[in-house]
């Protein structure tokens, strides 16, 4: 049984200009309550979302600080097994990679956790090639185990004519009780 679901959200996104930069922010606050009684796919929570990015003064390259509270069990209206976590906008390690089941590197849940991510993107050949370094992180918030996990990420992108992106991604990731997980995935794009 799926169970029916209200969400709501509210976002502020601004412009800021300081020191010869111009700083992009950005503050979401969503929440989502079941009309009946809770099931996996409709759970009571709030996530509270914020992102930071700014291009270096006399570059064209970008820098982000992603960070993320959810409370309680948030649950996105978009919902169900293949579905993304709703914490894919906090950087590349949190993003599904759009392969049926086959999840983002840092797989959490928007379940009493909080989390972020800091990256570096660099552009080449009038942005038609960039290179993405990424570190991600999340540690729940409540819990007898209090589990965290971290994960850095490398994504090399490529524009090939007009219709074709090369995607290559390399990660090395470690859970707590878990194994340290090394991973990679080749991907072409057709977007026409």
């Amino acid at each position: 049984m799926e169970g029916d679901l209200i969400s709501v959200g509210v976002s502020s996104i601004r412009r800021h200009y300081f020191h010869h930069n111009s700083y992009n922010t950005s503050l979401h606050v969503l929440a989502s309550f079941p009309t009946n009684d809770s099931t996996a796919y409709a759970q009571q929570g709030e996530l509270i979302f914020a992102q930071t990015s700014w291009t270096p003064h006399h570059y064209h390259d970008l820098i982000y600080l992603n960070g993320f509270l959810a409370i309680d069990q948030f649950t996105s209206p978009a919902r169900g097994p293949a579905t993304a976590s709703p914490l894919g906008l906090t950087g590349v390690a949190f993003a599904p990679v759009g392969l049926g089941r086959f999840g983002p590197p840092m797989g959490v849940r928007a379940n009493d956790m909080a989390g972020g991510a800091i990256g570096y993107q660099w552009f080449f050949c009038d942005t038609r090639k960039q290179l993405i370094w990424e570190v991600g992180g999340a540690k729940e918030t409540t819990g007898p185990t209090n589990n965290g996990s971290i994960t850095t990420l490398l994504r090399y992108q490529a524009a090939h004519g007009q219709h074709k992106i090369f995607v290559a991604d390399t990660f090395v990731g470690k859970q707590e009780a878990r194994n340290v997980a090394v991973g990679g995935r080749l991907e072409l794009r057709v977007k026409f």
